[in-house]
Order: C-alpha cells, then structure tokens, then sequence
C-alpha cells in the first residue's frame, strides 16, 4: 500500500473519539461467590464484577465460566463507593446474595436475584471495602460518617468524616461499630472459624503507601464487634506499608508488607497475643519486585489462597519486564515461587476457585484490560535451569516460537549483575516476548506454560481497527540530574501516512495522577487517538511512582514539584536527543496530580510549548486546606508539615509564579471534583489570562475528580487536540468534530 504524505499531527485516523467511549466498558471490582451452589470443585463458578457502561452508570454482572452475561443492578441504581472519595470494594457476595452500595445515596443494598428489587441494608454513610462472616452471614465494612457535615440525607459531606468498621446485622438490618479510633481503615475480614478479625489501619499523615499496621482483635459472643482489651498490632507501622490481609482456611494470616524495600508476602500461622508472632517472609531476599499496587482504591486483591490451603498465587507489579503470575506451594514458602507464563503482562485484581481457576483483571499491548480465567490445573507448567548467554538469547528472539517447546515469555532472573539488552518481538497474536538477556553465564529460571488455557470472560474494549494503527509501548530508561528514570515510548503509526520529508514529529509527554501511581503498557486507544493522527506519546513513571520499589517510590518525599518535573522535561529532552521528537512542539498533559506536573513544568520550566491541565492542582495552600480527608494530610509528605513548610507551598504553587510562565495551556475541571476544587482551575485560569497568554478553560457541568459522561470524555479529548492545533498550527484531520470549536475558546471560560 502507499501511503499518503502528510505533515505529522493531520493524519486521518479511524480512532475517535466516539470510538473511545462507545467502544467498551470499565471493568471494577471482581468477585466469587465461594459459599453457593456455583463454588463447586468441578464448575462452573459464577464470576461478578461491576461494568460501567458508557452512560456512567455501574452495574453487577455475573457469568458462569464465561457464558452469557447477566445484569443484576436495577436501572435506577448504579454501584460505586464513595469512601475516601476514590471509593472501590463498592460489592460483595456470599451465598448468592449480591451486597451492593449505590452512587446516589450511598447505602448499602441486598440482592437475591438480578434485576430483583433490592433491600436496604445500611443507611447510616458511606460504606466500602466489605466482607462476610462465614459462620454468621453478617457483613463487615469500611464505614465513613458525614453526620456532621453540610447539605442534606444522602447529599451531607465534611471533609472531616468518622471513618471506623461496622458490622452490618443481614437478618435484623442492624448496624453496630466493630472497631473505631483511628483515622483511617481497611480490609475488615473475618477469620474462617469466626473467632477473630484482621484489619489495616493508619494515622494522619500516613497514606496508605507510607505507613499502615495490620491488627487482629477476637470478636464477641455475638460476632459483631471487637472485644475490648483484645486488639493486637500484627505487622507494619513506623514507616513500614501492609495491606491486603487475607485468611487462609487454616486459620493463618497472610498479608503484603513492603518493609523488605518491596511489597512481598508475609504470614503468621499462630497467634498467641504476641506483637508479630509467626510472621515470615514467603518470599526470599533474591526477589526485587513489588507484589503489590499503591492502595487508592479497595477492592483489589494482589494473591489468593486455594481453599484447600495447598497453595497460593500472587502477582508481580513489574511495569519495566511486565507483571508475572507467581505459584507458591505452601509447603515450599520460604523458597523461590514459580512464575506461571502468560501473555498477560499488566495484572491486578485476583479471586482463586476451589476447581483452581484464577480469576483476575489483565491486559497487554495488543489486548485491552480484560477479565480472564486461567486454568492453572489443565495448564500445567513446568520450570527448568537454564543459562543465558547472548548467543543463546539471540537465537532466542528469532524463533521464540520454538523455544522449550512453548513460547518463551521472559525470564526471572536470579543474582543478575548486569542487564545486557531488552528485544521487543511480537507472535502472530501480537503479544509481546519481552526477553531479556542478562550475563554470559548467569543462571536464570525459565518457566513455560504448556498450552493456553486462558479464556478472556469480559473485555473492557471491542477496537475493530487494523493493527495497521497500533502502536506497542517500548519501555526505556533515561537519566534525570544522575538518576534513572522510566517510561513508555509510542510512537506515530498509520498505514495510511507517512510524515513530510525531514520532519520530527510532535511530542506529548503524559504525567499521571497519584502521584504515588504508575501507567502501564497495555493497549488504550487514548493512546492511539494521539499516535494514530501523528503525535508521539511519552507517558513517564517518574521519581515517586509504584512498582520500582520502595526507594523509587520515596524519591517523592518533600519533593514533589522538583524530582518528578525534573523527570518529565528529562524523558522529553531524552527523546529529542535522539532524534524522535521536535523540540519546538514539545506538550505536556496530566490528571490530577499530573495536572499539577503539567503546571509545574509550564511555568517553572521552559522544556515545553504548551500544556493541557486535567483538574490539576495550582494552589498547594489552598488544596492542604479544601481537600478532602483521606489526603488531606498527603501534602506533609509531599512537601512538608504546615506552617512549617508554609515559603515551599508558595514557591511550589504555579499560580504564584504566573509571571515565569511563557506558553499556552487548557484547563479541563469538573463542577462537582471534591478531591480538586473548583477553586484550583479558576485560579490558575485568571493568573495566566491576565498575562496575556493564550489559554483556554473548559468546565464540565456535575462531574467529578474524572469525567464519565460520554460527551464529557470526547469533548476533553477532541478539546486537547483542538487546542494545540491553534497554537502551533496544525491542518485539523478531515474528520474532525466541528462542534468542538464552539466549545474550547482561547482566553475564555466555558461551561459544558
């Protein structure tokens, strides 16, 4: 095919906008139901999850081994928690019954059947995060009370909610406080004999990433709250980070701990009352890779235990390799786990059947987020030694089809000193062999998966577009003031187009939230929105992000505004160095926290051109003052302790510091974002209106901390486009929308 010449940025592409959002669905929390007639040991079970559709609404949907999905929600409801306002664990089932809490008020709803009429079962705040007592059937939750706070029912919110665990009463619908006093808490669960409950909690100014502890207390007579004088601290505190508490049906506790540097798993088999009793590391001091993500959400479970105690799965978190499945028989913890090859290479979110299904979220470069079963019986897998020199690796890469008799999917390396190359190949699925070759002589363990018994139950995105459109991200290191740094390349891909004789292509670098948050690689056709029309994407886990451990992750400590700028305008600077961008169309975008990147790098810095900020922080003071509870304290460790650290929260704030800025930006911010405020958008929109200099502000009337509604999410992407077309002059595609003109208007405010 020829294709056609066209300057980078003006490529027609068949990824728009409209196929963004009409194209799948999000998929949320994952469930089993192990105590009904569908946990049988020969299946199918009955999976659930939440789905929200493309009008925002979430529902329960149920399959059994993959059959016909079922919808269980009632129109008028829609499933999603509030609590800590970034909410998750919003259902639970158990023995056929769906507990469910609705967007709209909050409360806590029973259901037996789908589309049946459901009961009320709690109406006192916010509920998250719950549980079920096996021997009673009553339900343990996270509970927020906005009792104190402004507005009324349903609609009451303070910035400073009564967070404890309650115990929900499923026969009498009663609710009782099982445990208070701390500021925060999560992962209420029940031991399996119904005697004790294992929870997290914390602390202001501890987040969940920096500082939890993992307590056990015995219940009462009635199994409804926390005998007093019984509460025991397990595990974490005093810097240390746990989360995750699961029992086994033995009666052991295993839990995630990062105080080895890493999120590893830990367990305790006997508790005699004694702080950390039993606790050991299952996995070994070889291991250098986190099993686990930063806890903004509940609801996501990072390993699972089979029912018959034999043996346990968990996940790496390995945004530079990909993630990994590890296998852990439980007589052999302590030892080095077995990785089960897959294709998936983005991995969160697991439940593990009786029959030995794993259940879990996954994705990878040619397969978007999806939920899958794989069957580790009629799988199998098998592990050999091997060694690894850079002739083998080579013969390796041009024929991994043939390797071990399966497709080689990586290696874990074991006492690696030195990493010689990473090949990119694709098989004929176009999933990615990342194969990495390490040091002539080093021993390494490879592992092969026999068959691919995976079967995907539910994508989040049906893209019916050529492959001809796609582009694979190649993870690279930089360097930043002498550190290294990470990220994901895309680069422009059309089978239509090619560029102009001589021209770089146009840059934009993308920050994401958290901070304390990762991006990952599997396909998002936000991505291709942008490669697909002739832009190069960067998409950077600077200083502060997850899944490098926990020194990269502390990088951020009293810092942020300075290491992770230092690192986007680096991997910026990196790529035009090599020639794969144009150092005068350099943009810059983020969400949330990446707003505040994004911010922080236009005005602070002269790396780039332009910038769109996505309900981004401009005002630090102002944030530590309106935010919401659960990181209203984040600031003392991103910057530091007010008043103390009062001349760094208005050196650090870009609103202040409007006069160093000299380039455009748009600002995109919802009406109703409780964790951004208003406030931060329209502050930094005046300040560089009054400079003169070309900006545009883009409010979306009712949405929140992210945009849902269809027209919202294709309004900010075709928005962002539009804007940098006027400032740097780009022909619009052919078919671009013609009504997003009237609503992105330079130097004006619009209301949408």
């Amino acid at each position: 095919m020829v294709k056609t010449k066209a300057p980078y940025g003006s490529w027609t592409s068949p990824v728009t906008s409209k196929l963004v959002t009409e194209s799948g669905v999000s998929l949320g929390d994952l469930q089993l139901d192990l105590n009904s007639s569908h946990s049988t040991s020969t299946g199918p079970e009955l999976a659930y999850w939440v789905e929200r559709r493309t009008d925002g609404r979430s529902t329960i949907c149920s399959s059994a081994g993959g059959q016909e999905v079922t919808d269980w929600t009632i129109p008028a409801h829609s499933v999603a928690s509030k609590v800590h306002e970034y909410g998750g664990g919003a259902f639970l089932v158990y023995n056929g019954t769906v507990y469910y809490v609705n967007k709209d008020d909050q409360y806590m709803y029973m259901q037996s059947a789908p589309l049946e009429e459901p009961v009320l079962l709690g109406s006192h705040g916010r509920y998250a995060d719950g549980s079920v007592d096996l021997k009673r059937g009553n339900v343990f939750c996270v509970h927020e009370d906005h009792a104190a706070g402004e507005g009324e029912g349903p609609a009451k919110f303070t910035n400073n909610p009564i967070t404890s665990i309650v115990s929900l009463d499923v026969k009498s619908k009663t609710q009782k406080i099982a445990v208070t006093g701390a500021d925060f808490y999560g992962s209420p669960r029940v031991s399996p004999d119904g005697k004790q409950l294992a929870w997290v909690q914390w602390n202001h100014p501890n987040m969940p990433w920096t500082s939890t502890e993992l307590w056990t207390g015995n219940l009462s007579s009635d199994g409804l709250t926390v005998q007093q004088g019984s509460q025991n601290r397990v595990a974490g505190g005093n810097g240390v980070s746990v989360l995750g508490p699961q029992w086994a049906n033995d009666g052991s506790l295993f839990w995630l701990s990062d105080e080895s540097g890493y999120y590893h798993l830990y367990y305790g088999d006997q508790w005699s009352g004694l702080e950390g009793d039993g606790d050991t590391n299952v996995i070994t001091e070889l291991m250098t890779t986190d099993c686990a993500r930063a806890a903004w959400q509940f609801g996501h479970d990072h390993f699972a235990i089979s029912t018959n105690n034999k043996y346990i799965v968990l996940a790496t978190n390995d945004p530079a390799k990909g993630d990994s499945l590890m296998f852990l028989k439980r007589g052999d913890l302590g030892t080095q786990p077995q990785i089960i090859k897959s294709p998936w290479t983005t991995i969160y979110g697991m439940k593990l059947s009786p029959s030995a299904k794993l259940y879990l979220h996954a994705g990878h470069q040619s397969h978007p987020e999806s939920l899958v079963m794989l069957d580790l019986v009629a799988g199998g897998f098998t592990s050999a030694k091997a060694t690894a020199t850079p002739s083998s690796m080579k013969a390796v890469t041009e024929s991994p089809q043939k390797s071990y008799g399966s497709r080689l999917f990586g290696f874990y390396e074991r006492k690696v000193n030195q990493l010689l190359d990473t090949v990119d190949s694709y098989t004929e699925g176009g999933v990615q062999d990342a194969i990495q070759a390490v040091a002539q002589g080093t021993d390494v363990l490879v592992d092969t998966w026999y068959g691919d018994t995976s079967k995907v139950l539910r994508k989040s995105l049906d893209i019916k577009i050529g492959d001809g459109y796609v582009c694979r991200a190649r993870h690279f290191t930089f360097h930043a003031h002498g550190r290294e740094a990470y990220a994901y390349y895309y680069a422009p891909t059309n089978e239509d187009f090619e560029p102009m004789d001589g021209e770089l292509p146009p840059l934009l670098v993308k920050c994401h939230g958290g901070p304390t948050q990762q991006t990952n690689s599997v396909i998002d056709p936000n991505i291709l929105y942008w490669t697909s029309r002739g832009v190069a994407i960067v998409d950077v886990n600077y200083s502060g992000s997850t899944g490098y451990g926990k020194k990269y992750r502390d990088r951020l400590a009293k810092t942020w505004g300075i290491a992770e700028v230092d690192d986007v305008c680096a991997a910026a600077e990196y790529l035009v160095s090599k020639g794969r961008a144009d150092p005068n169309r350099l943009m810059i975008d983020g969400r949330s926290a990446g707003g505040y990147t994004t911010l922080a790098c236009l005005t602070f810095k002269d790396t780039f051109k332009a910038g769109c900020s996505k309900y981004g922080v401009s005002d630090l003071s102002v944030l530590a003052k309106e935010t919401h509870k659960f990181e209203s304290r984040y600031l003392d460790y991103l910057i530091g302790p007010l008043p103390e650290a009062q001349k760094e929260y208005y050196e650090r704030s870009p609103c202040n510091s409007v006069d160093k800025l000299n380039c455009p930006m748009i600002i995109l911010q919802g009406t109703a974002d409780k964790v951004v405020p208003v406030s931060q958008a329209t502050i930094m929109y005046e300040a560089v209106k009054a400079k003169g200099m070309p900006v545009s502000l883009v409010m979306f009337e009712g949405e929140g901390h992210g945009f849902i509604k269809q027209e919202n999410v294709e309004l900010a992407l075709d928005g962002e486009f539009y804007f940098y077309s006027q400032i740097f002059d780009w022909s619009l595609p052919k078919d671009f929308p013609t009504n997003v003109a009237d609503k992105v208007i330079i130097e004006q405010e619009v209301v949408v």
